[in-house]
């Protein structure tokens, strides 16, 4: 699969089971069944689907004139394909609006700290021993901001 070929969509109540399974086998930090009802009943989120298949989503929400990147997840199968890319545009494109956006991201996570800072955002702080290791040890989460011109 191409990212071209991916085809993005709103989420529905009825994704809730392959949100979990995409959750079931995407490594580090993985959101719970509750975590993914409570996204789908409160906050906007998008998938990406190869035919049948989910490949990936994101999950972000608007708070005031200021927006927040709560997740991107895409399958191990399918990353390095674009779509993690295009869930980012696409929420991007969302958040027109915002005058600004915010996210969270493991300070390892190289490939997504690349394709956020590719997108304009910027690093803007740290939460030390944020997210928890398979090890046992924690990790920190790198706070990155987005600003964007006043509209007129």
């Amino acid at each position: 699969m191409s990212a071209g070929s991916a085809v993005l969509r709103a989420a529905r109540a009825g994704d809730l089971d392959a949100l979990c399974a995409l959750e079931a086998g995407a490594g580090k930090s993985r959101w719970s069944h509750g975590q993914l009802a409570d996204s789908l009943a409160r906050h906007r989120m998008l998938v990406a689907m190869d035919g049948t298949r989910m490949v990936g989503y994101t999950v972000f929400q608007w708070i005031l004139d200021e927006a927040e990147l709560l997740n991107i997840r895409v399958a191990l199968a399918y990353r390095r394909r674009g779509v993690g890319r295009r869930l980012l545009a696409a929420c991007l494109a969302e958040l027109e609006g915002a005058r600004c956006l915010h996210l969270e991201v493991r300070a390892s996570n190289r490939a997504a700290l690349a394709l956020y800072g590719e997108s304009g955002f910027v690093p803007v702080g740290i939460r030390r021993g944020y997210y928890p290791l398979a090890t046992g040890g924690r990790e920190d989460a790198l706070l990155l901001r987005l600003d964007r011109p006043a509209s007129t």
